[in-house]
């Protein structure tokens, strides 16, 4: 705010009445701007694509993850047991595993990288560039609202 102050009134120092967005631009915004910036987080709850060396998921995304349902302790099962649906239950009857909709930040390494090396080509790229994040970006319905 003091910088936009400082910025009105030199104009109104300099007898100019007005000005327009682009002024305000050169003047207060340009010099701050950068091709790149290393670190950026523009706090989206979209989905995130960081790159193998710093696997990062999408926190609202659900990740199917199959698990062996003998793995489990009793309170385990017991906790499980109240949100299974009957194609789940029937799973376990069945193969003795079950299919469980799971959080990035509920799963383990070894299964974030499971679940990274089961991503599509685009969202392997899409940190890389702003065109592999649109063509990620594509491909994912709730994305085509915003574009």
């Amino acid at each position: 705010m003091e910088s936009l102050w400082q910025f009105e009134t030199q104009r109104l120092a300099d007898n100019e009445t007005h000005y327009v967005y682009r002024d305000l631009f050169h003047k207060l915004v340009k010099s701050h701007l950068a091709s790149t910036r290393s670190d950026w987080d523009n706090v989206s709850r979209d989905r995130v694509y960081t790159g193998p060396s710093g696997l990062h998921g999408d926190e609202d995304r659900r990740y199917p993850l199959r698990s062996k349902w003998g793995r489990l302790s009793d309170d385990e099962k017991e906790e499980q047991r109240v949100e299974l649906n009957d194609e789940q239950k029937k799973d376990i009857e069945s193969y003795g595993t079950y299919t469980k909709e799971t959080r990035w930040d509920e799963l383990s390494d070894e299964e974030k990288e499971t679940v990274w090396r089961e991503l599509t080509e685009p969202e392997l790229e899409a940190h890389s560039s702003l065109r592999t994040c649109r063509a990620a970006c594509e491909l994912w319905e709730e994305c085509w609202g915003i574009m």
